[in-house]
């Protein structure tokens, strides 16, 4: 089969491997669309080793129809369009016997620590293979993945009706979330970043308020407008933050932000370090909780997609054909504040 794969940082080759077959409780999907995350150009730029090892073909996000199941698998047939959760975990671990698999300690991703869909063939195991509604495309169910982490963060926040909410970061991880929380019945939502075309599209995504960071203090702002109580949820979606002279970073910011008994959920991975003010911390007792990917979101992220609550084109910033993956990399390495989404054309 054809695949693109990353023989060394930053060295993508389009090139002729071996195809895979499914094992017991597996099934191979011809991939169709495939999505570019901001995992994979981390990976691309060398900064997941040692756990990424090359050769590696990247792809996480992706849609395709059953090309054949393994043994055991009964719910799936050839042909069914379906959408791929890459999460594999072990089913051992504390956090596994807990129920929260997705925390696992062993976590592994399709596309990161085994082959994944950047080629014309992909194999998962068939309980994180979900069939896509017929009146949805294989091409808007690329981003249900996306999608998905989005619901899961949704969850951790608890958001209730009329809950006034603020989103650290409008990239591509801030605006999914921003779209889910219209379907929760907050009251009103702000999203917040330092790039305008985001904020733009975060208008049209519903958002209530837009703050440019660079431009005014997030913080005093949201308090100004809550006369000094502060917003019910923040989630921050920022991951490796620009520092900003005299403004705090992401989680600090998160936590000034907050009303007292607030919840905050971090989802963004960056490296850097935040410094918080730990006793406002303590005297508004506030939740601080984590989000990683996924736990059973995906059919929500389906029915929700499927009625059409969502706004993937807006997200969708160029296509590619699979032989150009280098090139979508390239391009996103050199302009990454002017794209969202990438889409590659597998089949």
């Amino acid at each position: 089969m054809k695949a693109s794969v990353l023989i060394d940082d930053k060295e993508i080759r389009f090139e002729e491997v071996p195809e895979p077959h499914p094992g017991r409780g597996q099934v191979l999907v011809r991939v169709h669309w495939a999505s570019i995350c901001g995992t994979d150009l981390h990976i691309y730029l060398g900064e997941f080793k040692p756990r990424v090892t090359y050769p590696r073909i990247l792809g996480h996000e992706c849609s395709g129809v059953v090309e054949s199941v393994g043994e055991g698998v009964s719910h799936l047939r050839e042909g069914d369009r379906v959408v791929v959760d890459p999460i594999i975990w072990c089913n051992r671990c504390p956090a596994c016997l807990n129920g929260n698999n997705n925390a696992c300690h062993f976590l592994k991703l399709i596309g990161v620590d085994v082959d994944g869909a950047f080629s014309e063939y992909v194999v998962a195991d068939a309980d994180k293979v979900f069939k896509i509604p017929e009146e949805m495309s294989l091409r808007e169910a690329v981003l249900v993945e996306l999608y998905s982490i989005g619901v899961h963060s949704t969850r951790r926040a608890m958001i209730e009706p009329g809950d006034r909410v603020v989103i650290l970061g409008a990239g591509r991880l801030g605006l999914s979330v921003l779209e889910v929380i219209r379907q929760t019945g907050a009251s009103w939502v702000c999203s917040v970043d330092i790039l305008e075309n985001r904020l733009e599209i975060a208008k049209r995504l519903g958002a209530d308020l837009t703050i440019n960071a660079l431009k005014e203090d997030p913080c005093e702002r949201i308090l100004s407008i809550t006369s000094g109580f502060g917003v019910d949820r923040v989630i921050e979606t920022v991951g490796t933050a620009v520092e900003i002279k005299g403004r705090e970073m992401p989680v600090e910011q998160a936590v000034r932000m907050a009303r007292h008994g607030g919840r905050i959920v971090v989802m963004g991975m960056g490296s850097q370090s935040s410094p918080v003010f730990w006793k406002g911390f303590v005297e508004k007792e506030i939740q601080l909780v984590g989000s990683r990917v996924t736990l059973g979101d995906f059919p929500r992220a389906l029915s929700l997609m499927s009625r059409g609550r969502f706004h993937p084109d807006l997200l969708i910033s160029k296509e590619f054909g699979l032989e150009k993956t280098g090139e979508a990399f390239r391009l996103l390495e050199e302009q990454p504040d002017r794209y969202l989404k990438f889409l590659i054309r597998v089949s």
